[in-house]
């Protein structure tokens, strides 16, 4: 998962769905995976929840162009934390977070159907 998702912001196919916003829906869906580890014994929906809040708050930070200047400092620690927060608000970017959100939850809550 991890390595789909890197691969999908440094390997260029030209077409905007696989180039950012399928990077987007696997760095929502890693978030999942990581709050599941952390807390494995809440709910989908509450996953789900707080993995939204999180990735709306990554994206709200960029407004306020700290990531940007991030991204053009020197130290390359700095650069990659504004690659992993992101540079440019979008909207659209918070619909592929979802997307990927949606799709974690219901693997995860087919998951828990199929135990019982």
């Amino acid at each position: 998962m991890t390595a789909l998702g890197v691969i999908s912001r440094f390997v260029r196919f030209e077409n905007a769905i696989f180039d950012k916003y399928l990077g987007d829906a696997l760095y929502a869906i890693l978030f999942y995976l990581l709050i599941s580890i952390l807390v494995s014994d809440l709910r989908a929906i509450i996953k789900a929840t707080i993995v939204f809040i999180l990735m709306v708050t990554f994206e709200l930070f960029q407004l306020t162009r700290i990531p940007m200047a991030l991204s053009q400092n020197e130290n390359v620690l700095a650069r990659f934390a504004a690659m992993l927060l992101g540079t440019v608000f979008s909207w659209v970017d918070i619909v592929a977070y979802l997307v990927g959100i949606v799709i974690a939850a219901s693997v995860d809550m087919m998951k828990f159907e199929n135990r019982k």
